[in-house]
């Protein structure tokens, strides 16, 4: 995906193929939806107003805080966006490395990357016990 980031920097994001079935679905649901017209919004998430009305808006940060709290809730946890890229970038570090994770992550200090990493020092005990020498 091509994406806008901060600082308008035109971004190049990785998804797995699952993903583009969904979003390729929800373009399908949006364009169903909401008619002929502006189709090529510079958005990808539209605003869905009460009685799941799409409105030709982008979704704003208020939603996203409270999807997120409330889908946390019915798991019994309390979640923050930030958290999905948090756990995203420790996933990485774990199955790849720090460098594939900076890279994923757009951060130019590997610092930054390094500081995402949230796993505990039982984690680190358990990296250090699979060495026999």
């Amino acid at each position: 995906l091509q994406v806008t980031g901060k600082g308008n920097k035109q971004l190049v994001k990785y998804a797995p193929a699952w993903a583009f079935d969904k979003l390729n679905a929800w373009l399908d649901y949006r364009r169903e939806h909401l008619g002929e017209g502006e189709q090529d919004d510079t958005f990808l998430f539209n605003r869905i107003r009460r009685g799941s009305h799409i409105t030709r808006e982008r979704i704003t940060k208020h939603a996203i805080y409270y999807i997120a709290r409330q889908r946390g809730a019915q798991v019994g946890v309390k979640i923050m966006p930030h958290d999905f890229r948090r756990s995203f970038i420790t996933r990485v570090i774990e199955e790849h490395d720090l460098s594939i994770a900076q890279k994923l992550a757009h951060h130019t200090n590997i610092q930054t990357t390094a500081n995402y990493d949230v796993r505990d020092d039982n984690e680190r005990r358990r990296a250090v016990d699979r060495y026999d020498l």
